[in-house]
């Protein structure tokens, strides 16, 4: 099979991007285009993509994104003892980029452990769920001593469609295993307490059925 990707959010007018449900088909938006249209059988939008059905109805694509296709290199420093707080470590993230500063990282302590990667520049996208579980994951490695600080690893938004119930588990404990601990992803000043299945869900703007 031959390699393609494509975008796996709810179509975007503004961008020209992503699959637009109706009840009885899906489109495919590329570039302003339609380029793939195919019946389903969901009945809401949070079915659809709650049940990754994307990845059947449209089964020659390889690889998935949700906003951006951000790929690179970043380098995740160790805590920095300078601003180390009593529930929180911080840390420096640098991305592979001309002329782009470090960017800090944290790690909070609290009923669950807490964690706030910086988004690349330019990619303040939270729906990039992917992303933003691969950049934690780095740091968790590197503060567990599971790779070395400092140095260039690669980090990318795209999801093999193999790959997606690995990336986006329905429960905690299926996450935990995936990702290194049982620990959650900062959204703001908040906490994204759903699993990573359901809370990509919802920053997609979707609703679950009632």
């Amino acid at each position: 099979m031959n390699e393609r990707m494509a975008p796996a959010h709810p179509y975007q007018a503004a961008l020209g991007t992503g699959i637009e449900w109706t009840p009885d088909t899906v489109r495919l938006w590329e570039q302003g285009q339609v380029t793939a249209t195919a019946p389903h059988t969901t009945a809401t939008p949070w079915d659809f993509w709650y049940g990754l059905h994307f990845r059947d109805t449209f089964p020659d694509v390889t690889h998935w994104w949700f906003r951006s296709v951000w790929t690179g290199r970043v380098a995740v420093s160790l805590p920095d003892p300078t601003l180390t707080e009593e529930t929180a470590v911080w840390g420096w993230m640098t991305f592979d980029l001309l002329d782009t500063p470090r960017r800090p990282w944290t790690m909070s302590e609290g009923a669950v452990v807490v964690i706030a990667p910086p988004y690349p520049p330019h990619e303040e996208q939270p729906a990039n769920l992917p992303l933003r579980l691969s950049l934690a994951r780095a740091m968790v490695a590197v503060v567990r001593d599971e790779a070395a600080p400092d140095t260039w690893l690669g980090v990318t938004s795209l999801v093999h469609r193999d790959e997606l119930e690995r990336v986006l588990p329905t429960s905690h404990s299926e996450a935990a295993q995936t990702f290194g601990g049982a620990w959650r992803l900062a959204h703001g000043e908040s906490t994204l307490d759903d699993p990573p299945r359901a809370a990509l869900c919802r920053l997609l703007g979707l609703t679950p059925p009632a």
